[in-house]
């Protein structure tokens, strides 16, 4: 099991143990647990990971949708201290074409957020979704 579909599972055991906790203390905590859980659906913090949906970007001057299927994500700590960095590896879809990119997050000189991601060349689906009589370099 992937480390993010382990969270999930963690996350959601938690979360039922929280509303079988609830009824036992009384109404008026299961009513507040049932609100802070309804609060966090609604901004996406249970949402799976296993989401798919259609997009659409600009190219040139061509609007191009493509069907994203995000399979899994997973995050962990590299190094200590000062020099630790986020990283975070989502495994995706994009019509069908299978692929991995890993997000990397860390603390500047300045104490700011920075983060990048490598690029690579030669995607499949690239080469599919080059609007006609353009090129994609």
């Amino acid at each position: 099991m992937a480390q993010g579909a382990k969270e999930r599972k963690t996350a959601n055991e938690f979360l039922e143990f929280l509303v079988k906790r609830a009824d036992v203390e009384g109404e008026e905590v299961r009513k507040r647990i049932e609100e802070l859980i309804n609060g966090g659906k609604s901004k996406g913090a249970f949402a799976d990971a296993r989401q798919a949906k259609d997009v659409e970007f600009g190219w040139g001057s061509q609007t191009v949708k493509s069907a994203v299927k995000i399979n899994d994500v997973e995050t962990w700590i590299e190094g200590e201290s000062e020099k630790s960095k986020l990283r975070i590896l989502v495994r995706a879809e994009v019509d069908g074409v299978k692929g991995e990119s890993t997000f990397t997050f860390f603390r500047g000189f300045r104490d700011e957020v920075l983060s990048y991601t490598y690029a690579r060349a030669g995607a499949p689906a690239a080469a599919g979704k080059t609007p006609r009589g353009s090129r994609p370099w």
